[in-house]
């Protein structure tokens, strides 16, 4: 069981086969989640602590990485809770209480709203001095506030297997809340765009990776699209596919970057792919950075590679945001080239 622990760790989280990780997860989260429940405390704090202590915080069993790539389950597991909270909704509870669940509704979000925007717009002017930029902030963030977690309350009725008024009115609440909350942030960051005056030109860009499993070191340096991992898994990227916000994985992908691989080094033919994953870069519309002062004491900086690009930002833009003078090398880079 000692090695067994001291091999997990070793790995790290994001080369662990995705089965066992999920098993990992369900395991200690259950066993949590059944602890606090003989303290008469929900189950859901146990999964939250549980979470705490496996994750980057505590043991690092489950990275970063490895949450970004269950990001499809936790989807699939919030449109099972959506479900469920609709099949918990009846037609005629909504007739008996359709005018209770508005003015509670409008009261929660609106109210929320509001008070985020009023206190957040006052605190932006009294930094800024910048009327618009204190409105936009204000009603983008405001319409942020009004949402809220439906998973942990559903769970929370759910575990105590509650009834009556109070349950319907808290599921509908639930189900309508975060429709509200979307609504006001589309409305909202509409308005604090055209505010602002500024587009900037955006968009995704799909790349794949895949991992293999560990090898002996034959790699001492890092490669363009090619690496070995200090525990000797060895990390093959990349792609370029406009495919707009999927990130699926593919097989077409996944032999084009077996085939380059094997082009370079022959001898991973026989080494096994024990995982892949697709991510988006989010480039410009020319695909270099823009730097740019967009209104006074606001700057935007955009670019991918900002990896690559570290040490000409730690070098060139403190000084500049600071209140100095806007470096000679990054002049061309400005917001204004896209709008000619």
């Amino acid at each position: 069981m000692v090695e067994l622990r001291a091999d997990i760790l070793a790995q790290g989280a994001e080369h662990l086969n995705i089965i066992l990780l999920m098993g990992v997860a369900i395991f200690f989260g259950t066993a949590g989640a059944k602890i606090f429940q003989k303290f008469h405390i929900p189950q859901v704090v146990g999964y939250v602590v549980i979470g705490l202590i496996i994750g980057e915080s505590g043991l690092n069993l489950i990275g970063r990485d490895t949450v970004e790539a269950l990001a499809s389950l936790n989807m699939f597991a919030l449109g099972i809770i959506g479900f469920m909270i609709g099949g918990e909704l009846r037609a005629e509870v909504f007739k008996k209480y359709g005018r209770q669940f508005f003015i509670i509704l409008c009261s929660e979000g609106i109210a929320a709203f509001l008070l985020v925007a009023v206190f957040s717009g006052l605190m932006s002017w009294y930094f800024t001095r910048d009327i618009h930029t204190s409105i936009a902030m204000a009603i983008v963030l405001g319409a942020i506030a009004s949402a809220t977690a439906p998973a942990a309350t559903v769970n929370v009725l759910w575990e105590y297997k509650t009834r009556g008024p109070l349950t319907s009115t808290v599921l509908a609440i639930v189900a309508l809340d975060d429709g509200l909350a979307l609504l006001l942030y589309r409305v909202a960051s509409s308005i604090a765009a055209a505010m602002m005056g500024k587009t900037v030109p955006l968009a995704p860009e799909k790349g794949q990776l895949l991992v293999t499993e560990r090898v002996a070191p034959f790699l001492p340096f890092p490669m363009s699209g090619i690496r070995q991992t200090g525990n000797g898994s060895v990390m093959i990227g990349y792609t370029n596919e406009d495919t707009g916000f999927e990130v699926t994985t593919t097989t077409s992908g996944a032999t084009q970057l077996s085939r380059r691989a094997l082009q370079v080094f022959p001898g991973l033919r026989h080494v096994r792919v024990v995982r892949s994953w697709g991510g988006l870069r989010v480039l410009t519309g020319d695909e270099a950075p823009i730097y740019d002062e967009i209104e006074e004491n606001a700057y935007l900086l955009a670019t991918h590679s900002a990896v690559t690009l570290a040490s000409v930002h730690a070098s060139l833009l403190p000084g500049w945001i600071l209140g100095g003078r806007r470096p000679d090398e990054i002049q061309p880079f400005n917001l204004a080239r896209f709008h000619v």
